[in-house]
């Protein structure tokens, strides 16, 4: 098939099933409603929500963007992997907050410093499994006497020693 631009239609010529136009878009349709499309570096999903997946190698991501009337949400590959979320049906999501981001050697981090639970009061994670603990409020302070601490908990064959990072005192239990 050879043409500047392809129409499929019912018999009766009331009803589109696909347009695919000349150096442009590809439409689907269902019900004579377009549906989702191509565009330049993805493909697009409407009518209502809107999901967007665009994989724009000049730009050096890709995307996917989910909107509805109340959020908006991007998962991108950027050179780290995020997540963002911006009010309302934005169609640039990642113009809004970081929410969530593994880097590029693995780490996994929030959005912004000191922002983000892990878990809530009524939904908590089961087990935490890791080597040395790392605790400090650095940049905040605490509810007691206001300072801020950086402490390090590590495990012994027999013993759990508290490092004070600050001032370098050790404590055992």
């Amino acid at each position: 098939i050879r043409s500047n631009g392809i129409r499929l239609v019912n018999n009766g010529n009331s009803e589109t099933f696909m347009v695919c136009n000349h150096n442009g878009s590809v439409d689907l349709y269902n019900d004579n409603v377009k549906m989702a499309h191509t565009f330049g570096s993805g493909f697009k999903i409407s009518n209502g929500g809107e999901l967007y997946i665009d994989g724009n190698a000049a730009s050096g991501h890709c995307q996917i963007n989910m909107t509805r009337s109340d959020a908006s949400w991007a998962v991108n590959n950027e050179t780290n992997f995020r997540i963002y979320r911006a009010s309302g049906n934005n169609g640039n999501p990642a113009s809004g907050s970081l929410f969530f981001e593994i880097n590029h050697v693995g780490d996994v981090m929030p959005g912004s410093n000191a922002s983000q639970d892990l878990g809530t009061s009524s939904k908590r994670w089961d087990n935490l499994y890791i080597n040395d603990l790392q605790l400090s409020n650095k940049g905040k302070s605490n509810d007691v006497d206001g300072t801020w601490g950086d402490w390090t908990l590590q495990e012994g064959e027999s013993d759990v020693f508290m490092i004070n990072n600050r001032s370098g005192k050790k404590f055992k239990k």
